[in-house]
């Protein structure tokens, strides 16, 4: 069996060894086999501009004008059986859902029960305000941290690991991994002065210290803290190793644009390196408090590179699965949608409701769930048949733990016991 070094080196952009065939693989993944790309789209997005079909006129007055300044050159198109607003300044929008709209399900009116970008970014990833709460990836990874040298990898965003960190790394957006992994960084060295990284056996003998080190300090803790913090340093250390001998040869540093980030995630997707992978779109650029036209490229650039993506994992062969399409679970969100109204600026200012899109593995492709009504705020609904209950007055709202217990579920694990019960989607479940 080639090891997971050969696969990675050989197949870093994305060919030769990569693409030739591996035995026992099932045509859909397991749920504890099932891989899981994040990509969170930062400022929060304006759902009227794809997931909303709302025709209000409150609503038209916020949409994209027409040529002439009047009305709006938004339209209404149904892909399959998902009703969604296309314009021709969002072209690769109507693209994706027209090639990929049997495999995409949508989830509106999703409910944040807050404006405020990082406790709406921490209700969304953890169900809590409080940011040392693990995050999904964060979860979702330790609980196969057997099976890989680093169960989360962010490659763009925010770390949210809580008590799991020691299970997660941050390439850094400025190659700041790459950096530590080649010897390449400059930390705490003056930057006039020749550095050198260590010769390959000082290295590994200052590797084998450091995990001495740790697991000797873990074994004689005086508090339950330092108990903690050692253990942590230890796994943290031992990890260390294990994933600079898994990426010798592959360049960590994907930059800024979530095409390179795409790219990178595949490749450690497909040489095993991790089950969990975090990308960040925009960079704050979506919070657009002025000119909420400004969204239009956005949009446009976003979903040109999710067809990127889903392409990408179509071709590649998966570990466990035919393709990494077939082992992989994709979710696009934002922390927060936009108000359904312009300001004076011509922006939209934070909105409490917003949607999101998965895909993948376990994923019932082609369902559109939730809604909104001409106020934008989103529609109660029954989480057994996915159900709109119009009035009001029957379901519950989407909240986040219906979406983290979504996630949870697809990736074989017990949702009640992470969350106190088990509000899963049982719609978006294949």
């Amino acid at each position: 069996m080639r090891t997971r070094r050969e696969l990675l080196v050989g197949g870093a952009a994305l060919g030769g060894s990569l693409l030739l065939p591996r035995a026992s693989r099932a045509a859909v993944a397991a749920p504890e086999d099932r891989k899981f790309v994040f990509v969170w789209v930062h400022g929060g997005w304006d759902p009227t501009k794809v997931f909303m079909d709302s025709w209000a006129p409150s609503i038209v007055a916020g949409r994209t004008p027409g040529a002439d300044g009047a009305g709006t050159s938004d339209e209404r198109v149904q892909y399959g059986d998902l009703r969604l607003i296309a314009n021709p300044a969002r072209a690769s929008v109507d693209r994706f859902f027209t090639d990929h709209h049997d495999r995409v399900a949508v989830v509106d009116g999703l409910l944040l029960r807050s404006i405020n970008h990082p406790i709406c970014r921490n209700l969304w990833m953890t169900n809590s305000a409080n940011a040392a709460r693990p995050d999904w990836p964060s979860t979702i990874g330790y609980a196969a941290a057997g099976r890989y040298p680093v169960p989360h990898i962010i490659e763009s965003g925010f770390s949210m690991a809580g008590e799991y960190s020691a299970y997660t790394a941050y390439s850094g957006m400025g190659g700041s991994l790459q950096q530590l992994l080649d010897g390449s960084s400059n930390f705490a060295i003056r930057a006039s002065e020749p550095h050198l990284p260590p010769e390959a056996g000082i290295e590994a003998a200052m590797d084998a210290f450091v995990a001495r080190r740790g697991a000797a300090r873990a074994t004689a803790p005086t508090t339950p803290v330092e108990a903690r913090l050692t253990e942590g340093f230890r796994e943290a250390a031992n990890r260390l190793v294990d994933f600079k001998d898994a990426t010798a040869g592959l360049d960590m540093d994907a930059g800024n644009a979530l095409t390179g980030q795409i790219q990178l995630a595949t490749t450690l997707l497909a040489g095993d390196v991790t089950r969990c992978v975090t990308l960040m779109h925009g960079n704050f650029a979506w919070d657009t408090h002025t000119r909420n036209l400004d969204q239009d490229p956005l949009f446009d650039e976003l979903f040109t590179n999710l067809d990127l993506l889903m392409r990408l994992l179509s071709a590649t062969p998966g570990v466990r699965a035919p393709t990494l399409a077939d082992e992989t679970v994709v979710v696009v969100f934002s922390e927060m949608g936009r108000s359904p109204y312009l300001n004076s600026t011509g922006g939209k200012d934070h909105w409490m409701y917003t949607s999101c899109m998965m895909w993948g593995a376990g994923v019932r492709g082609g369902r559109q769930i939730g809604g909104y009504n001409d106020a934008l705020n989103g529609l109660k609904i029954s989480l057994s048949d996915g159900e709109v209950d119009a009035t009001g007055k029957v379901g519950q709202p989407i909240t986040p733990d219906v979406l983290g217990s979504t996630l949870l579920t697809l990736a074989g694990l017990d949702p009640a016991a992470e969350l106190g019960a088990d509000t899963s989607l049982r719609p978006l479940l294949a």
